[in-house]
């Protein structure tokens, strides 16, 4: 297999070893040629216009902005504050500060189970909001409207999980460590230059390393024109191993089974949340995986790289060879 290039201002890759019978051979140029074969005619063309679009998109001066600048303290307040927002930096901002902590208290079981299918139904309203209005963010034409929309659609079951469900917001990377949309921009133009390219394989399924990678898991998914769904290994909150949303468990796995799966991460400190997250999806049975990453932290590289490979893990680096 080909060491891949997406140098660390552009984003790092990351590739699990497959039992041989199941990997889908991409080491050869016409191995790799064959993976873009099959999104000729209308699917490639439409790749490649995305691409064009993420390359013209004007990202400079975006706003950064956090939980802080959203005056709601639960997800009544977000939801109807969000509807009167005209800022598309605010709409990434509410999109964020809603799927953080909904996913969160999800995840925690806070949700009595009265309101577990309201609270799944907001779930999924929110990720179909995200995808749409992050994919055309980066395209450079940010869709408020679908945003606005999106929103609405999703507040009476917002409403109906109750107000005493906890609203619980972290400070994400993204717009604060070193991640700002332009890097975003530039990570996605890399990876969808190497499918262009025919240097690795189309995407069949995003997988998000949750919560912080989702804009770049939903920008991505959305330009690829695949479906994205999250899982969360995350020190910050304890948790001990990976985390599934009950109802997401069988969709990613059967999206993941003989499937080529990208597991998509914000910045890559030790190498063992997407490790942790690249092994759980590996379980599935993809034909292919490959981590990505926005950012990767300089002075823990090699840390990180030895972390992987005792996962069965590669991080590729250097030159395409």
């Amino acid at each position: 297999m080909q060491s891949l290039d997406l140098n660390i201002s552009r984003g790092s890759l990351f590739s699990v070893n497959m039992p041989r019978s199941t990997v889908r051979e991409r080491s050869s140029p016409e191995a790799a040629q064959s993976s873009v074969d099959g999104i000729n005619g209308d699917g490639l063309a439409a790749l490649k216009a995305n691409l064009r679009r993420v390359k013209g998109a004007d990202l400079t001066g975006t706003l950064a902005l956090g939980p802080d600048e959203i005056p709601a303290g639960n997800f009544r307040e977000l939801v109807r504050y969000a509807q009167g927002v005209d800022d598309p930096d605010m709409a990434r901002n509410c999109l964020y500060y809603c799927f953080q902590p909904l996913l969160d208290v999800m995840l925690a079981g806070g949700v009595h189970i009265s309101a577990r299918a309201s609270a799944l139904r907001a779930m999924e309203g929110v990720l179909g909001t995200s995808r749409a209005f992050l994919t055309s963010y980066y395209l450079g034409d940010p869709d408020m409207e679908a945003f606005i929309d999106g929103m609405a659609r999703i507040e009476p079951d917002i409403r109906a999980i109750g107000k005493r469900v906890a609203y619980r917001t972290k400070q994400r990377n993204i717009d604060h460590n070193g991640i700002y949309p332009v890097n975003i921009q530039s990570f996605l133009i890399s990876f969808t230059e190497r499918i262009v390219n025919g240097d690795i394989g189309v995407p069949d399924f995003v997988v998000g390393c949750a919560s912080g990678a989702s804009e770049v898991a939903f920008a991505l998914a959305g330009i690829l024109g695949v479906d994205a769904r999250f899982i969360r290994k995350s020190k910050r909150r304890g948790d001990k191993r990976p985390l599934i949303l009950k109802a997401h468990a069988p969709v990613i796995k059967e999206a993941a089974r003989g499937s080529s799966v990208v597991c998509v991460e914000d910045y890559v400190c030790t190498g063992r949340s997407i490790g942790s997250v690249m092994a759980a999806v590996s379980g599935f049975g993809p034909s292919y995986l490959v981590g990505a990453s926005v950012k990767f932290y300089p002075e823990r590289k090699l840390y990180a790289r030895n972390v992987l490979r005792s996962s069965n893990l590669n991080l590729f680096e250097g030159k395409l060879t």
